[in-house]
């Protein structure tokens, strides 16, 4: 009598040794990833200028949680991670991405740019802490072979991106309305006071001859 094909369930394949291995480089690979990309914003230079605390705490941030991942890519226990560890780090990845184009965007462009949209920005910077935060908050760090000091790192990041606000320094706004008045005045043909004049220039960052010229060919190219 032949036996249908059917009697018999479907074999389960189990896992190679290759494929494990290459799960556990993929998972390294990741947090190498994030390990670059923390390293690449703590490189940054704070902006001077404007949005100068924001930049701060965000290349501040950036270097702990760099820390991290520096002791997770040398510690043999946490070479393999939970699908949600996993799923934090990839999120992670691409909140890191965002923030490290926001800050270049914010270094390269022309300080009268960054002034105009002061307030979007550092809504930016706040939107992108929250998400850091968030994802901070489900990681499930009990679960990795962290150093005490390692984990009060993570913790203190994380503690840190929840007190995040939208606000502005005043000093930015301040200078923003200044700038607005001066526009103003120039529209209806009034010549500002050279002293205000030179305040602004100097509270910009543009207190010689070259670094006007910078701005001015930065705003050559935005417009």
């Amino acid at each position: 009598m032949a036996v249908s094909p059917r009697v018999f369930p479907s074999r389960k394949r189990c896992p190679s040794t290759g494929s494990s291995i290459s799960s556990k480089f993929a998972d390294l690979n990741l947090v190498k990833s994030l390990l670059s990309l923390s390293q690449d914003i703590s490189a940054l230079k704070p902006l001077q200028c404007l949005l100068k605390q924001k930049s701060l705490s965000t290349i501040n941030k950036s270097k702990l949680l760099a820390i991290v991942f520096e002791q997770l890519l040398h510690n043999p226990v946490s070479t393999s991670f939970s699908p949600l560890i996993l799923l934090c780090f990839e999120e992670m990845y691409i909140v890191f991405q965002r923030i490290k184009t926001l800050m270049e965007d914010c270094c390269n462009g022309s300080k009268m740019w960054l002034l105009m949209r002061i307030q979007p920005l550092a809504n930016s910077f706040h939107e992108l802490t929250l998400e850091l935060s968030t994802l901070l908050d489900i990681f499930p760090v009990s679960e990795l072979d962290l150093s005490q000091d390692v984990e009060e790192l993570f913790v203190l990041v994380r503690k840190h991106c929840s007190q995040s606000k939208p606000s502005i320094d005043p000093r930015d706004d301040s200078l923003r309305r200044d700038v607005l008045a001066l526009l103003h005045q120039i529209k209806k043909e009034i010549v500002p006071h050279h002293l205000k004049l030179k305040q602004i220039l100097d509270n910009l960052g543009l207190s010689n001859q070259s670094s006007c010229r910078e701005e001015i060919e930065c705003l050559q190219d935005e417009i």
